[in-house]
């Protein structure tokens, strides 16, 4: 599921293989002992998975941005331009020490919950911030392209907090004072699928939460999550997880 947030995540692969991990326009194959930085507000995500069982071999680490700027107030300057970490991108130093912290979280993480073991996880997750700006990140200048694009971020907030709605180009064309030509290339350029594929992406989501967490009947989720009925919330399922609603239940 392609989405953004505004928060520094890395997502490291400790076993197996990652297929097409897509960030800002771009596919990433992430095999063992790789990983991927994902600078905040990028778009990313997740296509399908190979060879291992996510998550018990995949550490996804997302940091909280308040938490973070305790530790390092201009947080927000930096960003990564380089996404995918391997033995190939880097120093082999640089390498070496950042995958050997990421599978020491990635052990401290399997273990019981108690207050050494946060006290550890907690100076990992710093150790991994401090390589992050030391050795990784650039300072990015404040008139960035990249800053300025806020469009984008904006159209898929309306999307995500409307789409139960009966949401159609047009409606957000006219929210964001576009033309629906425009709009629909913009943002396939942006996202890497088109707007109603990514609506179906979000609703089916949606629906498969509700008919694994909830007693509700699937017409009502159907019905709930923006689908114009069960018959349609089956064949958006077939289309993406070749399945229907009651495979879920």
């Amino acid at each position: 599921m392609r989405h953004w947030h505004k928060e520094i995540e890395i997502t490291y692969v400790a076993k197996g293989k990652v297929d097409s991990y897509f960030i800002e326009g771009k596919n990433y194959t992430v095999n063992e002992g790789e990983a991927v930085f994902v600078n905040p507000f990028e778009i990313h995500g997740i296509r399908n998975i190979k060879e291992t069982s996510y998550p018990d071999s995949v550490l996804t680490i997302i940091f909280p941005t308040p938490w973070i700027e305790k530790y390092f107030p201009d947080i927000a300057k930096f960003r990564i331009n380089q996404s995918k970490i391997s033995q190939e991108s880097v120093t082999k130093k640089q390498y070496a020490m950042f995958i050997s912290e990421l599978d020491s979280l990635f052990e401290l993480v399997k273990k019981p919950v108690d207050r050494i073991n946060n006290v550890m996880i907690t100076a990992s997750l710093l150790k991994l911030l401090g390589m992050y700006v030391k050795e990784f990140a650039i300072e990015q200048a404040e008139n960035s392209s990249h800053l300025l694009d806020e469009k984008i971020y904006k159209i898929l907030d309306y999307i995500h907090k409307n789409s139960d709605q009966r949401l159609k180009i047009s409606m957000i064309a006219d929210e964001f004072y576009l033309s629906e030509g425009y709009l629909s290339r913009y943002f396939n350029s942006k996202v890497g699928v088109s707007i109603i594929s990514y609506l179906e992406l979000i609703r089916s989501y949606q629906a498969i939460q509700l008919i694994r967490e909830t007693d509700r009947t699937i017409e009502e989720i159907a019905l709930e999550t923006g689908f114009a009925s069960t018959k349609s919330l089956n064949k958006t399922l077939k289309k993406y997880y070749n399945q229907t609603a009651k495979f879920f239940r």
